[in-house]
C-alpha cells in the first residue's frame, strides 16, 4: 500500500512537471503573440509573491496580502500555478473585500457557450454586448440583463465548454483582454470597490494592476494537496 501511494505521488509530481512546462510554453508564446497584435505590456505598481506551501491555509494568505495593500491600491490581480490556491485565495480575497472577481476564464466560457449554441455569433459581437455591472453590491459579468457570473454559472462549467474553451480562446484572446482593460479601468474610476481579478501570467502582463499577487508552491506540496482533492 506504501509503495502504491507513493508511486501515485511521483506520478502527480510528474504530471504537475510537465504541465508547469506546457503553460509556461503557452504563455510564452501567448506573449509574444499578443505583443505582436499590439498590446502593451504594462507593469504593475506593486508586486508580492508568497509561497503557499510556507503560509500555510488560504485564510493566511489571504490575510498577508490584506496587509500589503493600501488605500491606493484599487486594482488586486491574483495568479498562480496549478495547486498554489490561486482560485481559492482570489475568491477568500474578493470576500473580504466584499466584491467580485473579475476573470478572463468566464468570459472565454461565456464565449464558448454562446458559440455552442448559435455559430453564426461573431466574437467581437458577443464581447461588445458584456459590461460589469455592480448588483447587490457585487461586481458581476452580464450580457444585458443576465447575469452570467451567478444565473449561468453552472452551464458555463460542464464537459462540452472544458472540451471548447481552449479553442475559443486562442481566437480571442487579445479581444478579451483589450475588454478586460476597458472595463477594469471603467470600474476602479466609478466603483467604489476593490476590483480583485485573477488569471494567467500572460493575460495579466497586458492588464493595469496595482497589487499583482503571485502565488507558489514547491511541486511536492502541490502534488500532496492534489492529492488529497482525489481522495
Amino acid at each position: 500500500m506504501q509503495n502504491h501511494t507513493k508511486i501515485s505521488l511521483e506520478e502527480i509530481e510528474n504530471a504537475i512537471v510537465a504541465r508547469d512546462k506546457k503553460d509556461a510554453e503557452i504563455d510564452r508564446e501567448n506573449r509574444i503573440e499578443l505583443v505582436k497584435k499590439g498590446l502593451r505590456l504594462i507593469q504593475p505598481k506593486k508586486i508580492i509573491k508568497i509561497d503557499t506551501g510556507k503560509v500555510i491555509g488560504v485564510p493566511n494568505v489571504v490575510n498577508l496580502i490584506k496587509k500589503e495593500i493600501t488605500d491606493s491600491d484599487t486594482i488586486i490581480a491574483v495568479e498562480g500555478e496549478s495547486g498554489c490556491g490561486k482560485s481559492s485565495t482570489a475568491k477568500m480575497l474578493a470576500e473580504e473585500h466584499e466584491t467580485g472577481i473579475i476573470s478572463a476564464s468566464d468570459i472565454f466560457r461565456y464565449l464558448t457557450y454562446s458559440k455552442l449554441k448559435d455559430q453564426s455569433k461573431k466574437i467581437a459581437e458577443i464581447i461588445a454586448s458584456l459590461e460589469y455591472k455592480l448588483n447587490n453590491d457585487r461586481i458581476y459579468l452580464f450580457e444585458d440583463q443576465t447575469n452570467i457570473t451567478k444565473d449561468l454559472h453552472s452551464q458555463l462549467h460542464t464537459h462540452e465548454i472544458d472540451l471548447n474553451v481552449a479553442h475559443v480562446a486562442s481566437r480571442s484572446q487579445a479581444q478579451v483582454i483589450g475588454f478586460l482593460s476597458g472595463e477594469i479601468l471603467r470600474l476602479s474610476g466609478h466603483v467604489d470597490k476593490k476590483i480583485i481579478f485573477e488569471g494567467r501570467a500572460f493575460t495579466l502582463d497586458f492588464l493595469p494592476c496595482d497589487l499583482r499577487v503571485v502565488l507558489f508552491a514547491d511541486v511536492d506540496v502541490r502534488a500532496k494537496r492534489r492529492m488529497e482533492q482525489e481522495r
